[in-house]
């Protein structure tokens, strides 16, 4: 880029709260910015530890030329504690000039600046309202109440400008109480989430306000004392009947990761904030009997889109109904549960009788009662299937009869150490995740050992591909796998598990579908569909087709291999 590699000093700008981004000025004409959210897709994304290295280095090339300044932006969230590792991650991902300065800016200042100063005006009154912004002890300007307790927070600010000076008239304060919430930004912070969930609600809000009838309940206007807003509580009743107004929101789907990931009526596992976000506790837990139910539930993840499907994923219609839907043209007889059943089946009166349990789609969310019962049932001589990916990957309790928060990962160390492989023969931690549509690369399988039961009557022989045709993109959206030797797929020979991630001595990998050719995954980077009949020395045997999507691509019809692989896996292990 024109200019980079001359002598004009390089600042770059870093907000590392919600709406992360990043700003490269060189000299006074060169400017470059991205914002997190354009980066991972993820509305609103927060600036967290990683983000240079990870992110910005790779979205924002000048970046990579040597600094001069950098100012940092933070709130009063818990990043700031963790100023110390921010200053180190830099120091070792960016190049440094001799001299070069690191500065934090407090949140207010800041935003004045990213107003003032690109603005055509050479002075202005400037007014900054915020839910929340920097404590007083991170404050970086002077202001009139130079006495107050240093763990108080900006709601409000009040400037003076003009070009080269900045004067602060005043400031609203609050103690942080989300029970007694002050300030017009508290205020809208709180509007906002009564009637939609996450965050960036705000500018729905204003849409609507036109159509709205400022008397229909009759609520008191706020009160304005000088520099400072009270809610009155008639307000704050209003706020906690979130249920009344919450017309908005989205639906939920089943136990199996549709719950979890879907919101109506309350956040989602993946968007509940922080505990000191919230007016009042909110647990970290999910409910199965929220409106909803996985068939017409709208994924937080909604942006997520599937380029070969147009339907949400995390929604019953995406896999579970393309599979069902295909079971029923072949002329399978099946019976259905869902995993909630799974988890109450404790004597195995419901599994006991069936030669097969199928498990499809995203089989994400697994208790302790779950998988003991999978487990118990494979063991005792029927068989499993998992046309799924992503299986088994987060252990769950529940606090009662239907409704069940996250643990840890299942092969989480010191506990839960219960590597998912043992029973699934692979993981998500040599698989991964491909988000959006950035990957063109169509991933299928690379078949092997193609004298296995697995592969009669495919015509496929090894180092053929299957699932990787216009439009199949059979690997992921989610995939497993085993970790095995990659220096032999590289020659072009069959693949072993290494056993050191969990997987059973007997999983024979079947199917190789290399993520990393197409630049992504997780650890070993490939999914690995297999099969084994390892689980518990028992005498059931595991199939398992590693991948999210295989009912996607079996359901639409285009590969013949993917359809006679299932058919085999259905007829063999139900006989």
């Amino acid at each position: 880029m024109p200019g980079i590699g001359s002598r004009e000093p390089t600042v770059v700008g870093l907000n590392r709260t919600q709406d992360g981004s990043v700003s490269v000025l060189h000299g006074p004409s060169k400017a470059y910015s991205v914002q997190k959210e354009r980066l991972t897709r993820r509305k609103h994304h927060w600036g967290r530890l990683g983000d240079v290295p990870n992110l910005y280095l790779r979205g924002l090339p000048p970046l990579r030329e040597p600094v001069d300044l950098v100012v940092e932006c933070y709130s009063s969230d818990d990043e700031v504690a963790d100023l110390w590792a921010y200053r180190d991650e830099l120091a070792r991902a960016l190049d440094f000039r001799d001299g070069v300065r690191v500065a934090a800016m407090s949140h207010h200042l800041a935003h004045l600046y990213s107003a003032f100063y690109p603005s055509p005006f050479t002075e202005a009154a400037v007014m900054v309202i915020d839910a929340q912004g920097s404590r007083v002890a991170d404050f970086t300007e002077p202001f009139p109440s130079a006495g107050a307790a240093p763990g108080l927070l900006e709601v409000a600010s009040f400037y003076r400008c003009e070009r080269g000076r900045v004067d602060c008239l005043a400031k609203h304060l609050w103690y942080g109480d989300w029970a007694h919430p002050e300030g017009l930004g508290c205020f809208y912070y709180l509007l906002t989430r009564m009637m939609f969930t996450g965050e960036g609600a705000e500018g729905k809000v204003m849409g609507l306000a036109p159509f709205g009838d400022p008397d229909a309940l009759g609520l008191p206007d706020l009160a304005v004392e000088d520099v400072r807003v009270r809610i009155p509580d008639e307000w704050l009743r209003v706020f906690a009947d979130r249920a009344r107004f919450g017309h908005f929101r989205d639906g939920s789907g089943p136990f199996d990761g549709y719950d979890p990931a879907t919101q109506r009526g309350g956040w989602c596992l993946y968007t509940v904030p922080k505990p000191s976000d919230l007016p009042i506790p909110v647990p970290p837990s999910v409910s199965l009997r929220r409106p909803g139910g996985g068939t017409g539930g709208t994924p937080f993840d909604i942006a997520n889109f599937d380029p070969f499907d147009p339907t949400p994923r995390q929604t019953f219609t995406h896999w579970d109904g393309r599979f069902v839907a295909w079971l029923e043209r072949a002329g399978y007889a099946v019976d259905y549960c869902t995993d909630l059943d799974v988890h109450r089946d404790g004597d195995l009166a419901l599994l006991r009788g069936y030669r097969l349990l199928l498990s499809v789609g995203h089989d994400e969310y697994w208790s302790d009662a779950m998988r003991a019962n999978v487990e118990r049932f494979v063991a005792g001589g029927p068989n499993m299937a998992f046309f799924s990916g992503n299986t088994c990957w987060w252990r769950v309790a529940f606090a009662d009869e239907y409704t069940f928060r996250r643990l840890r990962n299942w092969s989480d160390r010191p506990v839960p150490d219960r590597p998912e492989n043992s029973l699934t023969g692979v993981s998500y931690r040599n698989g991964g995740e491909r988000d959006y549509d950035r990957h063109p690369v169509h991933v299928g399988f690379r078949a092997q050992h193609t004298d296995h039961w697995v592969y009669a009557g495919t015509g496929l022989a090894d180092g053929d591909t299957f699932g990787d045709g216009p439009g199949e993109y059979i690997v992921g959206y989610e995939c497993d796998g085993a970790h095995f030797d990659r220096e032999r797929l590289a020659r072009n020979v069959p693949v072993h598990p290494t056993g050191d991630d969990g997987t059973p001595e007997d999983f024979t990998i079947l199917g190789v579908g290399d993520a990393s050719a197409s630049g992504w995954g997780l650890g070993n980077k490939a999914a690995t569909m297999g099969v084994h009949t390892g689980v518990h020395n028992g005498n059931g045997t595991v199939f398992t087709a590693a991948t999210t999507d295989w009912a996607r691509v079996l359901a639409g019809g285009s590969s013949p291999a993917v359809d006679r692989i299932t058919r085999n896996v259905l007829d063999r292990l139900s006989s």
